[in-house]
């Protein structure tokens, strides 16, 4: 609304002048309205406000109606021209209209808004009590969204509108009702009022923008907490507030305090000022070493023990600490480490608090004295400590004795054993550290009658391994490699002690003794020939004397034997322990070591090989070969088992056995068989996806089959996809039985209306549901062995969108279902529905009927089913099928076109009537008669008040009856004259037809 002011002018009598000046557009002008005259009328907790003499002396229009007094526009409205009227006119209880929030607005029908009153600072004039603020607002009739009754934080009133208007986010309406930025306050303020923040950005917080306690601003002004380091001073921070020196952009140097502001060891502390981690090994919150330890003096950081000779004083620590008297923090070890000979004597190097724990040399904490036993009595005495002397053990016994008393040594140093210091049985001193005793040297034997020598005689300690080590063994036997003075310890190669024989069963080498082997696998060991040449004191035995050769000791075939008898033969087929062939087998004629059963077509005739000795059979002496033990008997193959039949004429045969699968009595395969290629002993039937063909078996279409045996399985087993089509998986000689896939027999075409799946051409499938089988386009259908079966859906299913993009069913004649509510044959949208705009859908799938304050003009609808055309004009045709998408906004016209308050209308296409159904407010539907719209005469229904009524303007759908002395049919006509002594001012439209005496 803008520039409105109130002045107060109140006397004693409390009858106060109230002047209110608002500038509302009406007629194009601005009318300035003043309240001459008010007073306030007090009764307990209730008051009432009198508002009297109200005129517009600002426009000469409304000069004849300045006597109106504030009755006619407030105290007589009723429900229907005023709206939450609080105090105005009348008692009201204060409780129910509190008097902060004094509030009404009115509706008066001289102007064409509605307007609010707004008092402010209502004073009582004795005592200058504040009854209260009401605030001025403008609102279009019959809105509701205005200031409300308290004023809104931010509500601004704009200069010539009729909107109470909010300040955008960010802004404040401040006293000069301007909305100002936020920002005005500080950078980071996001709300706000005009007296404070409310809202700010990010972690900071109302009122001044601060970031939360313990954080503070980085570099881009975002809030965190204070660097590792350092901590947040809460003190240094509200030292700053309180003295305005914070700078609210960068502040962290000023609050953010390091850590070695506490301690010079702190790394790590919290926002109390409180260490939580130390450098190094120093232990938080104090950053002392951890109690026993202190720090190094080459590096302050680090905690070690007290120096050897020192203790840690633990109650100096403890007073220390409790006081912070140390001299050095950085270092304080001579302050809590003391030397342990000022504490307890002279020999003391190493004690607690208490007592010595460990003396120089041989003295005994903790008083550091010699042993009774080695004191020399007769020069010492205990009392006579300091000048105490300690004897030697090694002066008095031997070099090696470190402890003794006065009778014996007790301990000798080294691996040295007392009480004398020699090294213990079997053990001699290293020749480069007497200390260390070790065995005698690799080939050497300790020998214990020359050390029991030297121990009586105690002499040679220091060194006696030459003495007492024995380097040669040969008085034991030539394989003797370690021994003792007693017994060999150790022999060569793999002899076994004590005399360094070979194992039982086991002979030397004869190319080296000192190993002992098994004989080899062709030989046995002869207990007989060991026994013969004395070989259990004979050296010289090997196994050349004890291993007897198989093929000497039996015959030329034995591979392996023991003492009684061969065990195994060379060769195969052979049978121990004569080494003869097995029964019915023969020597081979290729190597005669190895025995074999007869050739193909020949039996074994055991008369003639038993007349052969087997060096005969060995070497092929003529009547002892092959062909002597094997008779030939013809063509007959594959036979195991044949009955001969001996006579003096000839040998007759008959076989009884065929090897394999094959059947006797000539071993050819069953019908239908054939011999498996590389194992030609079975025979089986053709497998899956061959068939048999009995033309091309040899074995029984040729004359004498039983004897033939030369035909094979791949003469006669065809495949099946040779002999009809790829497809074919089972079949016989006349036709293909099964097809690969869900093909049918017996061309292994698709089944109808089914086409070939590129990805796997045994499988056919149909068509998906948006597309449709092309029939004619398939040459794949025709029932033969053509050889066609490339015809693939990409080829042969065609996508409905061909006919229409809308299409999503059909066949190869037309269209069978539409995307959405569209409708076939052509997806149109139904009767009297449109395609929506664009911007209220991207895809037109669906059609939409008009709005309800729409209609729907069929003559625009150029995409309309029952669209004419000129069915033989392919042309036309071809346009109108393409012609799918008619939009809403060029087909659906708005009411309003017809009349201002039409609400709800319709065009009768058929009758060509456009008719409003419904008006709103007041306003009711009449004839109005032929009008033409968008090239075209109809008979229109518009709106009108009602007779007897009319409207000021078409501001509003509010009809006001017609003023006395004057008639209105409803509509903008011209209205006359009822009464000779009237005299009516005429206008049309929306101005009011005033009528004066």
């Amino acid at each position: 609304m803008g520039n409105n002011y109130l002045q107060n002018k109140c006397n004693s009598t409390q009858k106060c002048q109230m002047i209110i000046m608002m500038e509302t557009l009406v007629d194009n002008q601005f009318l300035q309205i003043e309240v001459e005259d008010f007073y306030l009328e007090l009764d307990g907790s209730q008051f009432k406000i009198k508002i009297s003499g109200i005129c517009s002396k600002s426009v000469s229009n409304f000069s004849s109606v300045s006597d109106l007094n504030v009755n006619y526009f407030f105290a007589n409205n009723n429900n229907n021209d005023a709206y939450d009227i609080c105090n105005i006119p009348g008692f009201y209880n204060q409780s129910q209209c509190p008097k902060a929030n004094i509030f009404g607005y009115y509706n008066y029908n001289s102007v064409n808004s509605t307007q609010s009153m707004a008092f402010y600072n209502i004073l009582n004039d004795n005592t200058f009590t504040d009854l209260g603020q009401l605030y001025i607002g403008i609102r279009q009739y019959n809105s509701r969204n205005l200031c409300q009754a308290v004023k809104p934080q931010n509500c601004k009133i704009i200069y010539n509108q009729t909107d109470c208007q909010i300040c955008n986010e960010g802004y404040y309406n401040n006293y000069d009702n301007i909305c100002k930025p936020c920002s005005n306050y500080n950078q980071y303020c996001t709300q706000c009022n005009q007296n404070q923040f409310l809202e700010c950005l990010n972690q900071r917080i109302a009122p001044n923008c601060y970031c939360y306690q313990n954080y503070v601003p980085d570099t881009n002004s975002n809030c965190n907490e204070c660097p590792n380091g350092t901590y947040f001073s809460q003190s240094i921070y509200e030292n700053f507030k309180l003295n305005n020196g914070i700078l609210i952009n960068d502040y962290s140097n000023q609050v953010c305090q390091s850590c070695t502001d506490i301690n010079q060891f702190c790394t790590e502390c919290d926002e109390n000022g409180r260490c939580y981690k130390c450098e190094g090994y120093r232990i938080a919150p104090d950053c002392y070493c951890s109690l026993g330890l202190v720090p190094n003096t080459s590096n302050y950081t680090n905690c070690i023990s007290c120096a050897n000779e020192y203790y840690f004083d633990v109650n100096t620590y403890n007073t220390k600490i409790q006081n912070q008297s140390f001299i050095s923090f950085e270092s304080y070890s001579s302050e809590v480490c003391l030397q342990c000979r000022q504490l307890h004597n002279q020999f003391c190097n190493k004690c607690d608090i208490n007592q010595c724990l460990q003396c120089d040399q041989d003295r005994i904490a903790p008083h550091c004295v010699c042993e009774k036993d080695l004191m020399n009595n007769s020069t010492l005495t205990l009392a006579n400590y300091n000048s105490q002397v300690c004897i030697s053990c090694s002066s008095t016994y031997n070099q090696f004795c470190i402890q003794c008393d006065e009778n014996k040594c007790l301990q000798c140093d080294g691996d040295r054993i007392p009480p004398y210091c020699y090294c213990q049985h079997q053990l001699v001193p290293n020749q480069s550290n007497s200390l260390v005793c070790e065995q005698c040297q690799s080939g050497g034997f300790y020998n214990q009658t020359l050390f029991q020598q030297i121990y009586t005689n105690k002499s040679n300690l220091d060194q006696y391994s030459q003495i007492v080590c024995i380097f040669t063994c040969q008085n034991f036997n030539q394989y003797c490699l370690e021994c003792d003075d007693k017994l060999c310890h150790k022999c060569a190669g793999n002899r076994v002690l004590p005399d360094c024989l070979c194992s039982p069963g086991y002979v030397a080498k004869s190319t080296d003794m000192t190993e002992c082997k098994l004989c080899a696998d062709h030989q046995y060991y002869s207990e007989q020939k060991y026994n013969q040449y004395n070989c259990n004191q004979n050296y010289t035995c090997s196994e050349q004397e004890l291993c007897i050769d198989c093929a000497t000791e039996y015959n030329q075939l034995c591979a392996k034997c023991n003492k009684f008898v061969c065990t195994e033969c060379l060769g195969q087929n052979r049978d121990i322990p004569d080494s003869n062939c097995t029964t019915n087998y023969v020597p081979s004629i290729s190597n005669t070591q190895n025995c074999e059963l007869c050739p193909g077509n020949n039996y074994y005739n055991q008369t003639a090989i038993e007349a052969c000795s087997q060096t005969d059979k060995l070497n092929q002496v003529t009547g002892c070969q092959q062909t002597d033990f094997c008779i030939f008997y013809g063509n007959l193959s594959y036979c195991d088992d044949l009955d001969v039949f001996y006579n003096n004429i000839s040998d007759e045969y008959e076989c009884t056995s065929c090897q394999g699968n094959r059947i006797v009595p000539y071993c050819q395969c069953k019908y239908s068989q054939l011999p498996i290629s590389g194992n030609e002993t079975y025979c089986q039937s053709c497998q899956l996806g061959y068939y048999y063909d009995p033309n091309l078996d040899s074995c029984y279409n040729v004359i004498d089959y039983y004897l033939n045996y030369d035909c094979t399985y791949e003469q006669a087993c065809i495949a099946c996809t040779e002999t009809y089509n790829q497809f074919c998986v089972q079949c016989n000689t006349e036709k293909c039985l099964a097809c690969e896939g869900n093909r049918l027999p017996p061309y292994c075409k698709c089944p109808d209306l089914m086409v070939t799946n590129q990805d796997d051409l045994s499988v056919c499938k149909y068509c998906y549901y948006n597309t449709y089988y092309n029939a004619p386009a398939d040459l794949c259908n025709n029932q033969s062995n053509d050889g066609k079966y490339d015809c693939f859906y990409k080829d042969l299913c065609i996508d409905c969108t061909v006919y229409n993009k809308f299409c999503i069913l059909c066949n190869q004649n037309e269209y069978l279902e539409c995307l959405g509510n569209r409708m076939a044959p052509y997806c149109k949208c139904p009767s009297e529905w449109v395609t929506p705009n664009k911007e209220e859908n991207s895809n037109s799938i669906t059609c939409v009927q008009c709005n309800e304050n729409e209609y729907y003009d069929e003559r625009q609808d150029i995409c309309r089913i029952s669209y004419p055309f000129n069915q033989y004009d392919q042309n036309q045709v071809d346009q109108y099928v393409s012609n799918l998408e008619c939009y809403k906004n060029n087909i659906c016209n708005e009411c309003e076109i017809i009349h201002k308050y039409c609400q709800n209308c319709i065009k009768d296409q058929l009758n060509l009537e456009l008719k409003c159904l419904s008006c709103f407010g007041d306003y009711i539907v009449y004839e109005y008669g032929y009008q033409i719209f968008f090239g075209e005469q109809l008979n229109v229904f518009k709106c009108k008040c009602p007779n007897g009524f009319y409207s000021f303007d078409d501001s509003n759908y509010e009809c006001t009856k017609c003023v006395d002395n004057a008639e209105c049919d409803g509509t903008d006509f011209r209205g006359f004259r009822v009464q000779k002594q009237s005299r009516c001012m005429f206008r049309r439209y929306i101005e009011l037809y005033l009528c004066t005496r």
